[in-house]
Formats: structure tokens, sequence, C-alpha cells
């Protein structure tokens, strides 16, 4: 039992190292996620910064991964037709986030994404990314972030 007490202890204390903002992501989007478990979301991905004009993807390409928006703002075209913006805590993924994101490999995007504004405060354009096998692997071995996510 004491082990587990510091584990909880110790991971506590480390998820709360994480850098501002995404401890701030986390309270303006994900508060439904305990601390412990968003830093296990959050390790397991890459933080990509963009600049204006990248295209995370074309419409019609394989696209094996999912993200989420930290700071910044992505357009989304339709057969070169703006349908959408994307924004803070904004998830980016092809198939869903529920039943979809289940799908093994890499799903056909319907759109194209674009990075199209910085953030007004830091002047980024920002997401976390996960290859969807292994956010799959994660939210089916924590099932407290399964549930919450």
């Amino acid at each position: 039992n004491m082990y587990r007490i510091f584990k909880t202890v110790f991971e506590h204390y480390l998820a709360s190292q994480m850098s501002p903002d995404i401890l701030h992501l986390r309270h303006d989007h994900f508060q439904v996620i305990e601390l412990n478990d968003f830093a296990k979301l959050v390790n397991i991905g890459e933080i990509e910064e963009l600049e204006i004009g990248d295209v995370l993807f074309e419409q019609g390409e394989a696209h094996p991964f999912v993200r989420v928006v930290i700071e910044g703002e992505l357009d989304v075209l339709r057969d070169g037709v703006l349908t959408y913006s994307l924004e803070d805590g904004n998830f980016i993924s092809e198939s869903g986030m529920h039943a979809g994101l289940m799908l093994p490999g890499s799903v056909e995007a319907s759109g194209t994404v674009i990075a199209t504004r910085a953030s007004s405060t830091t002047g980024k354009i920002r997401c976390i990314k996960w290859e969807r096998a292994d956010l799959v692997k994660l939210l089916q071995k924590c099932k407290p972030l399964s549930r919450s996510f």
C-alpha cells in the first residue's frame, strides 16, 4: 500500500510540473481528465509547432494521427472550400474520437487542414500529435482515462 501511495503522489507531482501552456490546456478543455492521466496522454504525444500556411494533410491522403490544438487556429477545407476552423482544445481526427478511434491504421482524410492563425498571446500554432495506435493502446491500458476521454 505504501508503494502505491508514494507512486500516486510522485506521479501527481511530476504531472504538476508540465509546462504552463499544457496545464492551461487541461484546465480550459480537459478538466474531466485527472491530472496524472492527462500527463500520460501528453507524454505519449509529440508537440508540433506549425507555421502559417503549413498543411497538416491533404484531402484524400492517409492520415494515421490524432491531434489536439494547443494554440492557434487551423482551417479545414473540403474540395477547396472552407468548412470550419479549429481552435484551442479541438481535436483533429478523421474518424472521430469514439468508435472511429479504434479503427486500425490510417484513415483517409476527408478534408485539407492548414495552419492559418497564430495565437495572439504567443504568436505560435501548436498541436499535440499522437499515432492512432499508440493512443488506442494507452486508452485500453488506462481505463480511467478511457472513460473520461
